[in-house]
């Protein structure tokens, strides 16, 4: 006797539903992996970038900073001028502190002392230009005020130059742009004090 055929459509179905494994296919997993390592790339890319910007930006601020300290030191400076080129040294050092937090230690910690030092620089300079204003303006009036106010503030700046206390801090400065500029070279021993730049690398 014939087997007849099974007339249950189930069976069928369950042979056609049976699911089949799949792999990822290999080239797939190579494109994310490159992906991945291009988006690494970029992220290095900007964050040397962000270093190499901030490096530039502080080596400029420490050499005017230098010069300002210098011109500070000098008798018969224009002090209007020099807290302008000041103000922008500042701005200069400002701008190279934006992303500390992802800077080289070694340029932040630069970064943050000379800052501190032109902000010092800065005060010095605007307690200079108070000094000079107010001589000048007493130098204006009658002769007598004028004889008074100078024999009472020996120490006064009336022509410009630094008073004692200022010219002590002006070394403090030079002091501390010195100790700068020795911590960020030590990895550069043919760079010159006088010029605080950073090679980290």
């Amino acid at each position: 006797m014939n087997a007849r055929p099974s007339n249950d459509p189930t069976a069928e179905n369950t042979v056609a539903a049976a699911p089949t494994a799949r792999h990822p296919h290999p080239h797939r997993m190579l494109s994310i992996a490159l992906l991945i390592g291009a988006a690494a790339l970029i992220l290095v890319a900007a964050w040397c970038a962000l270093n190499l910007s901030a490096i530039q930006s502080y080596n400029q601020a420490t050499q005017a900073l230098t010069g300002n300290i210098k011109a500070f030191q000098t008798s018969g400076t224009d002090l209007s001028t020099l807290r302008t080129r000041q103000q922008q040294t500042d701005e200069q050092f400002a701008g190279a502190g934006t992303f500390q937090q992802v800077l080289l230690p070694e340029v932040s910690r630069s970064v943050r002392a000379n800052t501190v030092v032109s902000r010092t620089l800065t005060e010095l300079i605007n307690q200079a230009l108070k000094q000079k204003n107010g001589t000048d303006s007493k130098h204006s009036g009658p002769s007598s005020s004028s004889s008074s106010s100078s024999s009472s503030s020996p120490t006064s700046a009336s022509d410009g130059s630094l008073t004692d206390e200022q010219r002590k801090k002006v070394e403090e400065l030079l002091k501390s742009n010195d100790r700068s500029a020795s911590s960020s070279s030590t990895s550069q021993p043919q760079q010159s004090g006088g010029n605080a730049s950073v090679k980290p690398w």
